[in-house]
């Protein structure tokens, strides 16, 4: 049954209620909780609300393809209180300052996640099927057979996930020769053994040969031409899962609150400059964020491990060439309209999770028309 929050859980006992996702593995620690997070200036899915009719419209939509989720909607005295209890007065005061929308939608978002975890949707984000399910899916497919300690994987040279593997490789207490992270992937893929994983000697490693915990996810942001410091390892943050705390969701709401605390010293007020060409803030301080915490300079389709911790993230991208569209089976005819971002869909290298924006949704994706 789902629970719609005006602004917050009144007690940590409303939290608990919430309990983990039920579309996770068995015995994958920690989770992302089963709660939708939204934001907006007023809380569009409180009782009587009239304000952007077709942005409630579609977050009502991405909630129904989350049965069984509980929702977290923060207006912006919400998001103000959020900020201080999980930061600091000064960064809730300069999301005060902050003139655009979509920048103080950052800060909330960036405060809600590390508060309660959850997955994050914007307002105008398309949503097309359960991304929870999607995750799942490509974390432990229905085909997967976790191997039991001491199990060797049977011969076979390939890729895994997208990377190269050479098998065999052997799984257990006794790991011969230190195993990639594909190839301990390759033992629960492919091996035949049976049984439950259950190797404390393993849990230093990147991940085990079970079910990898994914504990942050996003979207890879999609190159615009007229940003000049856009760079594909920004994420497109319209969609944002965590854990509660996360190490990536603290270090996005401490880079914002350093990158304000530049501007101020610089006597930029207000802090925000509305030319695009300056490039997106939020994409920008969560892909370095994600970058650092994962150790790598360029993010890239799937998971990727946070070395030295079983935990993994995984990332979709903006896809907008109409031939990987295709390969998606993204109807474009489907979703027509005015704007630079109608036809750019969200969607790992098997499926896509999103179109960017509904058709109405803006600037970016106006209705077609005369």
């Amino acid at each position: 049954m789902q629970t719609i929050y005006a602004r917050r859980a009144k007690s940590k006992s409303d939290l608990d209620r919430l309990g983990p996702d039920p579309l996770e593995s068995p015995g994958t620690t920690p989770k992302i909780p089963n709660i939708l997070l939204f934001n907006y200036q007023v809380n569009l899915l409180r009782v009587g609300a009239t304000e952007l009719p077709e942005h409630r419209k579609n977050i009502i939509k991405t909630i129904a393809l989350h049965p069984g989720a509980s929702v977290l909607f923060h207006d912006d005295a919400a998001c103000r209180l959020a900020i201080v209890r999980v930061h600091s007065e000064e960064l809730a005061s300069m999301f005060d300052r902050e003139s655009r929308g979509m920048y103080k939608s950052d800060l909330c978002r960036y405060a809600m996640l590390y508060e309660h975890g959850g997955y994050y949707f914007d307002n105008d984000l398309d949503l097309i099927q359960d991304v929870r399910k999607v995750i799942a899916t490509a974390a432990c497919p229905e085909t997967a057979v976790k191997a039991p300690v001491g199990c060797t994987c049977s011969a076979h040279s390939g890729t895994i996930f997208g990377q190269a593997v050479s098998a065999p490789a052997t799984c257990g207490n006794h790991v011969k020769g230190n195993p990639t992270w594909a190839q301990r992937q390759f033992c629960f893929v492919e091996s035949s053994c049976t049984g439950s994983w259950h190797s404390a000697d393993l849990a230093q490693q990147v991940v085990s040969c079970g079910c990898p915990a994914v504990t942050f996810a996003s979207a890879i942001e999609k190159s615009m031409s007229w940003i000049k410091n856009q760079k594909d390892e920004n994420l497109f943050q319209a969609f944002m899962a965590a854990t509660p705390g996360h190490p990536v969701v603290k270090a996005a709401l401490d880079r914002t609150h350093k990158h304000y605390l530049n501007l101020h010293i610089e006597g930029h007020m207000p802090f925000s400059n509305p030319d695009p060409e300056n490039g997106h803030l939020g994409p920008e301080m969560a892909g370095a964020a994600a970058r650092e915490w994962l150790g790598v300079e360029a993010l890239q389709i799937g998971f990727m491990p946070h070395k030295g911790s079983a935990e993994t993230a995984y990332f979709f991208q903006e896809r907008g060439d109409k031939h990987v569209l295709a390969s998606l089976n993204m109807d474009l005819s489907s979703h027509t309209g005015k704007g630079c971002c109608c036809q750019i869909a969200v969607g790992d290298n098997h499926t896509a999770i999103a179109w960017s924006r509904f058709v109405g949704a803006g600037i970016a994706c106006l209705h077609p028309g005369p």
